[in-house]
């Protein structure tokens, strides 16, 4: 018998809580996230669906944006420098493709980030070893999107470039490499690259296959340079964000659904690799004795760091501080695991400590987002908002100007001041229970991926709510909503 598809499954689902099928293409198209991106701009220039994009993008934002983009409609940039913005991680939409091919828009259904996929159990598609067909869609607007309109604004021709952040980031290089050749800039056109996070590493895997030298400049945004330990809780399962989808999906255990993201190579490729900390996460043997990854795996994932462009006269970077920040990792054994280490002769380690201080941006700390060689700048924001940071866009319109910029400080003194401990144990305790997306306050769908479980979450979650048939049977229920 066929195995019905999540996809299938969703909306299956969705028709029976919406009737007619017709309803429920009405309000998806309503939906911001599951819509193309220059759709959006066209409707912040109009200011149709003006409430959904409010709550969309929060009030605030919404208005900042909708002056943008009527703005930048009066640019013509065309003949302006070609600017790709790269997104981070988790940063681009992904779109499920029915019976393994592309196919047009239409016959796509959302999948990251769709919270009623995710709470139907789509994410399982999500893993490498599922086989579905995905397909990048677009990225997140309301962290890059400002960053966008502002630089065409400042005369550039700039476009998005979304990719499966579930790959490696060397054949997401040549992916980009084979665009700007697909799209034929001319040659007396500077080609600039912008990127936030991982999209900082992708950037970095095309500047090192670029032999013909077509990128002019790259600009980092909060770039995993050194890797992250965000990475490594990502596939232990204990980083906040991954606890927020377990807490969502409701067809799956706490303990399944990081077998989901240790498919990714992406992550191991993201690993912490420094000075500070040898190698020690390429070796197997330092891991926990909990699904540790293969030895094949990360070697390969090694390998790709090391052939990652070197910093030149063309690399800028700009790191933020002041965030607590996971910056240092110690193994954990019990007194139970150390007598079994005694008697076995074996070394197998509970689990992971974690030390959190201010030296990062919540997400990659500062000594790993340096770049040897890259001129750098300092900025006290958070990881996720370091792209729509007000200072942060008119330095990168400057340092793509002049390779310059005075609206950031150049220097930054390091904060060990310990603020706190945890061990896998206590983070995966964290949040407990089950999550239910219509339940969840706005800024809270808003601030969802962001690695922070809010006080507000752990009260959602442990308050034991109905289970998901009896609540999806309220019409009420049925309306989709978006961060």
């Amino acid at each position: 018998m066929r195995r019905q598809s999540v996809l299938e499954k969703t909306q299956e689902s969705t028709q029976c809580i919406l009737k007619p099928a017709r309803a429920v293409r009405r309000r998806r198209a309503f939906d911001p996230a599951t819509r193309p991106d220059d759709e959006i701009v066209r409707l912040l220039r109009t200011g149709k669906e003006r409430e959904v994009l409010r709550a969309y993008f929060g009030p605030g934002e919404y208005r900042k944006l909708s002056a943008l983009a009527k703005l930048a409609r009066t640019r013509n940039a065309a003949s302006g420098p070609q600017v790709y913005l790269l997104p981070g991680l988790m940063g681009s939409k992904l779109d499920l493709c029915p019976a393994g091919a592309a196919g047009g828009r239409r016959d796509r259904a959302p999948l990251w980030f769709d919270p009623q996929t995710i709470q139907a159990g789509g994410l399982a598609e999500l893993s490498l070893a599922s086989g579905a067909a995905v397909q990048a869609a677009g990225v997140a607007l309301p962290t890059y999107l400002e960053l966008k309109l502002r630089l065409q604004v400042a005369g550039y021709q700039v476009r998005f470039h979304a990719y499966d952040w579930r790959l490696s980031v060397a054949a997401l290089g040549r992916e980009l490499l084979r665009r700007i050749e697909a799209e034929r800039v001319p040659k007396e056109k500077e080609i600039l690259l912008v990127a936030h996070s991982m999209g900082g590493l992708v950037a970095r895997a095309a500047l090192a296959q670029d032999k013909k030298r077509r990128i002019s400049k790259l600009v980092q945004l909060a770039v995993p340079n050194g890797g992250s330990f965000a990475a490594l809780q990502a596939l232990r399962g204990t980083y906040p964000t991954v606890q927020k989808l377990v807490a969502l999906d409701h067809s799956r255990s706490a303990n399944s659904l990081p077998q989901v993201f240790r498919t990714f190579p992406s992550l191991y490729e993201q690993l912490p690799s420094a000075a500070a900390f040898p190698d020690e996460f390429f070796q197997r043997a330092h891991w926990p004795a909990e699904a540790p990854p293969s030895q094949a795996r990360l070697n390969k994932a090694l390998a790709i760091r090391g052939a990652l462009a070197a910093a030149d006269e063309r690399c800028f970077a700009v790191v933020g501080v002041n965030r607590e920040t996971v910056t240092a990792v110690r193994r954990r054994r019990t007194a139970t695991a150390r007598r079994n280490d005694a008697a076995s002769g074996t070394a197998a380690a509970d689990g992971f400590s974690y030390l959190y201080t201010l030296d990062g941006d919540g997400t990659v700390p500062v000594d790993l987002a340096r770049w040897r060689g890259a001129r750098t700048w300092y900025i006290d924001e958070a990881h996720g908002d370091i792209p729509s940071n007000d200072a942060v866009c008119a330095a990168v319109v400057d340092l793509l100007r002049s390779g310059d910029t005075t609206r950031l400080t150049a220097r930054w003194r390091t904060k060990k001041r310990i603020l706190r401990r945890a061990d896998d144990g206590q983070l995966r305790r964290a949040l407990a229970g089950k999550l239910f997306w219509a339940d969840m306050p706005a800024e809270e769908k808003r601030r969802f991926l962001d690695p922070v479980i809010s006080v507000v979450l752990q009260r959602l979650a442990r308050s034991e709510p109905p289970p998901l048939s009896s609540r999806a049977a309220k019409p009420g229920r049925a309306r989709k909503a978006r961060p």
